[in-house]
C-alpha cells in the first residue's frame, strides 16, 4: 500500500513536472511568435512611413503650385444663349481649358477653372447683358470680385461696358460678343496659398495608398523574385506557347495570320469614316482626328485582346492544367505575348501613319515602351483573376465581354474627354485604360511627359498592383482545385 502511494505520488510529481515544462515551452513559443509578429509590424509601419515620406517628397517636387476653383458669377439677358468661359495661365486660350453654360433669362454660370486669365464669350445674341456677383472659391475660401476691378481687356464686338454697383452692363451690337478679365494680382496671391495648402493635403492622402503598396513589395520581394525568376527560366517556354497560339488561332484559313492584322485596320477605317466623315469630327489637340483615333485604339486593341484570350487561357489549355509538374502561372503570360505580336506590328504601323502626316518620332515616343509596360501588367493582374474564376463561375466569360464593350465607350477613345463637363472628369480617370490611353496620345501627339502626370501615374500603379495582388491571392487559393473542375 505504502509503496503503490510512492509510485502514485512519483508519478504525479513527473506529469506535474512534465506539463509544466510543456506549459513553458508553450509559453516560450507563444512569446517569440509575438515577438517576431510585432518585429514584423514594426518593419512595415518603418517601410510604410518612409515611403510616404519620399513619396510626398517627389510629389511635392513635381506638384504645380496652382490648382482648380470654382467661378461663379450671375448672368442676365433678354434672350436665350450659351455663355462659353476659357481659362489658363495665359491670354492664349483654348477649347480644352472652358466649359460652355445655357442661360435662360435670369441664370448663374458655375464651372470648374484654373489659371488667373478668363475669356467669357457671351454667345450669337446682340443686345444687352448684365454681369455681376463674381466669386471664385477654392476648397478653403471664396474671394468676391467686382468685375469692374478684374481689369478687362481685349473687349471684341461690345460698343460699351458701363460699371454699375460692382456689376457690369454690356452692350453688344454685333454677333460673337466677347472680352477677356483678369483676376486681381492680391485675389489670386491669397489663392495660390489655399492650393498649397490644399497640394500638402491632396499629396498626403495621394501618398497613402501607394506607400501601403511599396512597403508590401518590400517585405514581399523574394516571392516577388521568385516569380521574376520563374518567368525567366521558362522563357524559351512561353516563346514557343505564344509562337504556337498566335499560328493556331488563324489555322486552316487561306490568309492565315493575315487576319489578325486586317481585323483592326478594318475596324480603324470603319470608325474614322463613321466620326470623321460622317459626323465631321474636327482635329483634337490640333493634331487631325484619325491621329487621335489610331493612338487611342491601338492600345485598346491589345488589352482587350489580351484580356479576353487571358481570361480563357486556362480552359483552353487545360490538359496543362491537369499536369502536375506543369507550372500555369505562365499561361495567361502565354496569352499575352501572343496579342503582343499585333500590338508591336500596329505600333510600328502607327509611326509611319503618323510620319505621312509630318509627325516624326523624338524623344517622347520611348514613353510608348513605358505605358506598353503598364497595359501589360495590367492585362496580367486581370487574366490572372479571370481565368481563376471562370473555372468555377462560367458567366466571368461574357460578364467580361459585356465590360470591354462599355469600356471601348467609356474611355474617351473614340470622342473627346472636353465634350463631358469638367466635373465629372475625375470619374473618367478612375478607369485605369484612360492612364494608358491618354500616355500613348501624350507620346505620339500632346508631348507631355508621363511625370507630369504624377497623380493619375501614382493612381494607376496602385489599383494595378491591388489587382495583381488580389489575382495573385485568388489564383493560389483556388490552383489546387483546378483539376477537379476542368
Amino acid at each position: 500500500m505504502v509503496n503503490s502511494f510512492l509510485v502514485g505520488s512519483a508519478a504525479i510529481n513527473f506529469l506535474t513536472y512534465f506539463n509544466t515544462n510543456d506549459l513553458n515551452v508553450q509559453k516560450n513559443v507563444v512569446k517569440g511568435d509575438h515577438n517576431v509578429f510585432v518585429m514584423k509590424k514594426l518593419k512595415f509601419l518603418v517601410l510604410f512611413l518612409t515611403s510616404l515620406i519620399l513619396i510626398n517628397s517627389l510629389l511635392h517636387f513635381v506638384s504645380s503650385p496652382e490648382g482648380l476653383y470654382r467661378l461663379q458669377f450671375e448672368a442676365k439677358n433678354k434672350q436665350d444663349s450659351y455663355i462659353q468661359v476659357y481659362y489658363g495661365d495665359s491670354d492664349q486660350f483654348s477649347e480644352m481649358q472652358s466649359f460652355k453654360v445655357k442661360l435662360g433669362q435670369n441664370d448663374s454660370v458655375n464651372g470648374t477653372v484654373s489659371g488667373q486669365f478668363l475669356r467669357i464669350d457671351l454667345g450669337d445674341n446682340q443686345g444687352v447683358w448684365q454681369l455681376g456677383n463674381m466669386i471664385v472659391s477654392t476648397r478653403f475660401k471664396s474671394y468676391g470680385i467686382g468685375l469692374e476691378d478684374t481689369g478687362i481687356k481685349k473687349v471684341n464686338n461690345i460698343s460699351s461696358i458701363k460699371s454699375k454697383n460692382r456689376n457690369i452692363e454690356i452692350i453688344a451690337d454685333k454677333h460673337d460678343p466677347n472680352f477677356e478679365i483678369v483676376i486681381p494680382d492680391n485675389v489670386y496671391a491669397e489663392m495660390k496659398k489655399d492650393f498649397k495648402n490644399e497640394l500638402f493635403l491632396s499629396n498626403i492622402l495621394i501618398s497613402i495608398i501607394p506607400g501601403i503598396i511599396v512597403a508590401l513589395v518590400i517585405q514581399r520581394r523574394t516571392l516577388i523574385l521568385y516569380w521574376i525568376r520563374e518567368f525567366y527560366a521558362q522563357r524559351h517556354l512561353i516563346r514557343n506557347l505564344s509562337q504556337n497560339d498566335f499560328k493556331t488561332k488563324y489555322s486552316g484559313s487561306y490568309l492565315g495570320i493575315f487576319w489578325a492584322f486586317v481585323q483592326p485596320v478594318a475596324t480603324v477605317l470603319i470608325y474614322w469614316f463613321v466620326f470623321q466623315i460622317g459626323f465631321r469630327s474636327g482635329p483634337v489637340q490640333d493634331a487631325p482626328y484619325i491621329l487621335w483615333l489610331i493612338a487611342g485604339l491601338v492600345p485598346w486593341f491589345f488589352f482587350s485582346d489580351a484580356v479576353t484570350n487571358g481570361t480563357y487561357s486556362l480552359l483552353e489549355y487545360n490538359y496543362l492544367v491537369k499536369k502536375i509538374v506543369f507550372n500555369i502561372n505562365i499561361l495567361p503570360v502565354v496569352k499575352l505575348v501572343s496579342s503582343l505580336y499585333v500590338h508591336i506590328f500596329f505600333i510600328l504601323l502607327s509611326f509611319i501613319v503618323f510620319g505621312l502626316y509630318g509627325y516624326y518620332p523624338d524623344l517622347y515616343y520611348i514613353q510608348i515602351l513605358y505605358y506598353s509596360i503598364c497595359m501589360i501588367v495590367l492585362a496580367y493582374a486581370l487574366s490572372l483573376l479571370t481565368s481563376s474564376l471562370i473555372l468555377f463561375l462560367k458567366d466571368i466569360g461574357q460578364f467580361i465581354s459585356i465590360v470591354l464593350q462599355f469600356g471601348m465607350w467609356l474611355t474617351p477613345i473614340l470622342w473627346n474627354i472636353s465634350m463631358m463637363p469638367q466635373r465629372l472628369h475625375w470619374l473618367m480617370k478612375l478607369n485605369p485604360m484612360f492612364y494608358v490611353v491618354e500616355g500613348y496620345r501624350d507620346a505620339l501627339i500632346g508631348h507631355v511627359w508621363m511625370v507630369e502626370r504624377y497623380n493619375q501615374t501614382i493612381y494607376f500603379w496602385t489599383f494595378t498592383i491591388a489587382v495583381l495582388w488580389l489575382g495573385t491571392f485568388i489564383f493560389k487559393r483556388l490552383r489546387p482545385h483546378f483539376a477537379d473542375v476542368l
